[in-house]
């Protein structure tokens, strides 16, 4: 370019066409930018822009932001702020893709969903204690609305996170129902119980934890063992249904547990 004293960086070069420059805008700017003040046909001979193209290309950069235009007889430009005109031609590109994230969003989520609701299988195995009381907590904590819990016994660290969670389903109008084995210490439960209605049964089978009433994790145990090794999930609404009717039944014949003092 003609008589520029600006240097001009690989790097800013490519910065500008990350902004949505083209080559003649760029060097249009540059040029108003090193000049100050022009008309026209100045700008066209210092940055190398055929005068055919020069308006144009001046037009264009006034609608992006960077030139402003003073109208009359000649018409003269004005270089922006380099920050100014960054910072706006910055939220016009993130306007610009905030509206085309909701579009991909809106129009392509569900087919997503669906296909992800046909792949996703109906039941999981739960293998090992600490796997599956992984299941259990991660259950507890997806429950909005609507949260039933039949265990032998629940574990401290659980219960630490059972009862924010049960807080914040009685303030949404949900329900919480917790069902304990009849061997179990109250004491150990005592806090429990001055939070949430807890309940107690002989529970043989192992327990479960039914989570707004979409999912379910089942809890499977022999007679004679004393911790949980082996469990089954599922999100299946025909499961999650028959275990809902299951764990009413097992609630109608159990007995309040009243709050330890």
């Amino acid at each position: 370019m003609q008589g520029m004293s600006l240097i001009i960086s690989d790097k800013l070069v490519r910065a500008f066409r990350r902004l949505g420059l083209t080559d003649y805008e760029m060097r249009a700017y540059l040029a108003l930018l090193d000049r100050g003040e022009s008309i026209a046909s100045e700008i066209s001979e210092k940055s190398d822009i055929p005068v055919s193209k020069i308006y144009d290309t001046l037009n264009s950069l006034a609608d992006k932001g960077w030139v402003l235009i003073e109208r009359g007889r000649p018409t003269r430009y004005k270089p922006q702020s380099p920050k100014i005109a960054a910072e706006n031609t910055k939220n016009k590109i993130e306007q610009e893709l905030t509206e085309y994230v909701n579009i991909i969003v809106q129009e392509l989520n569900s087919i997503y969903e669906r296909r992800n609701e046909k792949e996703k299988p109906e039941l999981w195995i739960i293998r090992g204690e600490e796997n599956l009381w992984k299941h259990i907590r991660d259950v507890i904590g997806r429950a909005t609305h609507h949260l039933s819990i039949a265990l032998p016994y629940i574990p401290k660290d659980m219960q630490l996170i059972l009862l924010p969670i049960a807080s914040l389903i009685k303030e949404r109008g949900g329900t919480i129902q917790v069902l304990v084995g009849e061997d179990l210490d109250h004491q150990s439960i005592k806090k429990l119980c001055e939070e949430i209605e807890v309940r107690t049964r002989d529970i043989s089978f192992g327990g479960g934890v039914i989570s707004d009433s979409s999912e379910v994790v089942l809890i499977l145990m022999g007679a004679r063992e004393k911790r949980p090794t082996l469990g089954i999930y599922s999100a299946h609404l025909g499961l999650t249904s028959l275990a809902r009717a299951y764990f009413d039944m097992l609630w109608a014949t159990s007995n309040p547990v009243k709050s330890a003092k």
